[in-house]
C-alpha cells in the first residue's frame, strides 16, 4: 500500500471511530445507566446533569472559537506561515472545528434533554449527550495538545 492509500485508510478509520463512538457509548450508557432516568428531585437527576453539561459545553465551544480567532490573528508569524506551508495549519483547523462541532452537538442534546424532560425521548437524548460528550473530551484533548505545541513554539 502506498502512502496516499494509507492516509485514506487512516482518515476513514478515524471517521468511523468518531461516528461510532458516541452511538456505542450512548447505547452502553442507556442500557447500564448508574441511576434511574425518572429521578427528578436530586442533584444527580438527568435534568441537573444536562443543565450543567450544556452550559459547560457551550462555554468550551466559545473558548475554542476564540482560540481559533486568536490563532488566525497570528497569521503573519513565522510559525503560522511555516505551518501553512507544511500543511499542518489546515489539519489543525479541521480538528479544532470538528471539536467545536461536537461541543455544539453536546449543547444541543443537553437542551433537548431539558426540553423533553420526563418524556420517553429524554433518556435517549441524555444517552446521546453523554456519548457525544465522551467524543468531545477526546477531541478536546487532541486539540489542546495541538494548541500547546503551537503556543510553546510561538
Amino acid at each position: 500500500m502506498n502512502t496516499s492509500e494509507q492516509s485514506v485508510v487512516n482518515v476513514l478509520l478515524k471517521f468511523i471511530f468518531c461516528l461510532a463512538l458516541p452511538f456505542v457509548s450512548a447505547y452502553i450508557f442507556y442500557e447500564y445507566a448508574p441511576f434511574s432516568f425518572a429521578e427528578t428531585n436530586t442533584q444527580t437527576s438527568q435534568f441537573e446533569i444536562a443543565k450543567f453539561t450544556a452550559s459547560i459545553s457551550a462555554t468550551l465551544l466559545g473558548f475554542l472559537l476564540t482560540a481559533i480567532a486568536v490563532l488566525t490573528a497570528l497569521m503573519d508569524k513565522t510559525l503560522i506561515v511555516n505551518m501553512r506551508l507544511t500543511g499542518h495549519y489546515p489539519k489543525f483547523l479541521r480538528i479544532a472545528f470538528l471539536t467545536s462541532l461536537v461541543f455544539l452537538i453536546v449543547t444541543i442534546f443537553g437542551f433537548l434533554v431539558l426540553l423533553l424532560f420526563q418524556t420517553v425521548y429524554s433518556a435517549y437524548s441524555f444517552s446521546l449527550m453523554i456519548g457525544f460528550l465522551i467524543l468531545a473530551i477526546l477531541l478536546l484533548t487532541q486539540t489542546g495538545y495541538s494548541f500547546y505545541k503551537i503556543i510553546y513554539n510561538v
